[in-house]
């Protein structure tokens, strides 16, 4: 399971692309436990490999860059992007995706037409910024704070604390 940039690094399957496997390597730092249990629930692991690389994806500068970057060609285009696409090309929470692109609507560089569940349409904004542009700036940095958080946790945390159903053998004294 490898997101963002790491996806071609390990010619990885990101999160739109899960199917049942005997084993399931997690090369990028999942964003949440909600996406490590769909993940796990998805693919069904006999094994786990835990790799656990930071993608560099939870600044709000790095983010935004990536978001804007993803969204050039959706803009020239018909403006249908899937939220889903979004998420893994980012390694993000659809949540924080959301709040990236009422950020880049609330700084002018885009209208969102449609927000679907799944589906969203996007059109060409106004160069203008908004009022609700520190606001929206607020909950996007306190989004990503929470995904840095995790990803933090996830990396010290014993394989047992973040895994459902593992025990951790290293303390079994069988």
């Amino acid at each position: 399971w490898a997101e963002a940039t790491h996806r071609r690094q390990v010619a990885g399957a990101d999160r739109t692309q899960f199917a049942p496997a005997a084993t399931l390597v997690i090369w990028t730092t999942p964003a949440s436990r909600s996406d490590l249990l769909t993940a796990l629930e998805q693919v069904q692991p006999r094994q786990v490999v835990l790799v656990g690389v930071d993608p560099q994806m939870d600044g709000m500068e790095a983010f935004l860059a990536r978001l804007a970057g993803l969204l050039k060609p959706v803009l020239a285009g018909d403006g249908a992007v899937r939220l889903s696409h979004l998420a893994a090309a980012t390694a993000q929470r659809e949540v924080v995706v959301r709040a990236g692109l009422r950020w880049l609507a609330a700084r002018g560089h885009l209208r969102l037409l449609d927000d679907g569940d799944d589906e969203i349409r996007i059109g060409a904004g106004s160069g203008i910024a908004s009022d609700d542009l520190r606001a929206e700036a607020s909950i996007l940095q306190s989004l990503l704070a929470e995904t840095a958080a995790y990803r933090r946790f996830f990396s010290r945390a014993e394989p047992a604390s973040i895994l459902p159903g593992v025990e951790n053998h290293a303390t079994d004294e069988r």
